[in-house]
């Protein structure tokens, strides 16, 4: 994004939807970035986006996508959704609350939001927002933290207004415990599980009923406790096979860590002999590396690569903290072959 002119002026786009439009603003907000998506059938709801930890070298983004699943769905539903890059990157708590609260001011300032405003965060920013459920701002009227990491969060076990974790099975200690210490807070948050392991390995389906339930939690003070809440995803392949292996497109990259998205599915896995637990190739021009094909990050030591299934049924292909998309020199739209 062009500094100068975040600088000097507040971005408005228009983008076009099937049946919606939405008024796309990008500006600075003190020393973060900020994006703020209208759709034109606003209902007053606001969505504030609390991101997760990113490495300390990786660009400042606030960006999230208006065509991904979830994001349509809201949008389309007709709630603003809102994002900060914070103030710079890193493990960051404290200064990531004050960071959202001014975006919800910004907003507040700008459209005079009169509906609920909700703040979801994931890993990190499951922390943040549990921090800001505690805080006793009223101007939040319900927190969603998904995956969250709380190993780090100061905590009173205090929200005061309604939370709902979600997490995959894996990952479950931590809210599980959270909610147990919480059992005489002003309102008692809820915990749901995913029957699927991994970090934040949550689907867009799974999120937005999330957000449903979280709704509901606000607008009745009645909320399903304990709720599997796991969405099986469907996916076709889309792979091409030869005698070796298989090839398919990668359909995005991470721009913080260099993830791999791709359109291989368990299936092609399954027709190349790969097994869970066992390693592949992964080739793209003349580079080739060896690939664990695991559930999720941590199964590798830092730098190692991982591949696992996501919530959307296909492949991502990762190193554990280090870019896979700069080490195998791909982009989207590019074309990479798997051997076992």
């Amino acid at each position: 994004m062009n500094t100068k002119r975040l600088l000097i002026a507040l971005a408005l786009l228009l983008w076009s939807f099937p049946t919606l439009a939405v008024e796309l603003h990008e500006s600075k907000l003190g020393d973060s970035l900020i994006r703020i998506a209208r759709p034109d059938n606003w209902t007053g709801d606001v969505l504030l986006l609390a991101h997760g930890y990113r490495p300390a070298e990786a660009d400042m983004s606030a960006q999230f996508s208006l065509q991904g699943h979830f994001y349509k769905s809201m949008l389309e539903r007709g709630w603003l959704i809102a994002a900060t890059s914070y103030r710079r990157n890193g493990f960051i708590l404290d200064d990531a609350v004050e960071d959202i609260e001014l975006l919800r001011q910004e907003i507040k300032r700008r459209y005079q939001n009169k509906g609920l405003t909700l703040v979801s965060g994931n890993s990190m920013g499951g922390g943040i927002v549990t921090m800001i459920a505690e805080s006793g701002n009223d101007n939040y009227d319900g927190a969603l933290a998904l995956g969250a990491y709380l190993a780090r969060n100061p905590s009173a076990y205090q929200p005061k207004i309604p939370l709902l974790f979600v997490s995959n099975r894996s990952e479950l200690e931590g809210p599980t415990e959270y909610v147990a210490k919480s059992s005489k807070a002003p309102i008692v948050p809820a915990v749901w599980s995913i029957d699927r392991d991994g970090h934040v390995n949550i689907g867009h389906e799974e999120w937005l009923v999330a957000i449903d339930g979280l709704v509901q939690f606000i607008r009745t003070g009645e909320i399903e406790r304990g709720k599997d809440n796991t969405i099986r995803s469907a996916v076709k392949s889309k792979a091409a096979f030869t005698a070796d292996g298989a090839l398919t497109r990668v359909t995005s990259v991470n721009a913080s860590f260099g993830n791999l998205e791709t359109e291989f599915t368990s299936a092609d896995l399954d027709a190349v002999d790969i097994k869970r637990g066992s390693s592949f190739w992964i080739s793209f021009n003349e580079n080739t590396f060896k690939v664990l094909y695991g559930t999720t990050y941590s199964d590798v030591p830092r730098g190692d690569w991982i591949a696992f299934i996501t919530a959307e049924g296909t492949l991502r292909i990762a190193r554990n903290y280090d870019s896979a998309a700069k080490t195998l020199d791909c982009k989207v739209d590019d074309i990479i072959m798997i051997t076992r």
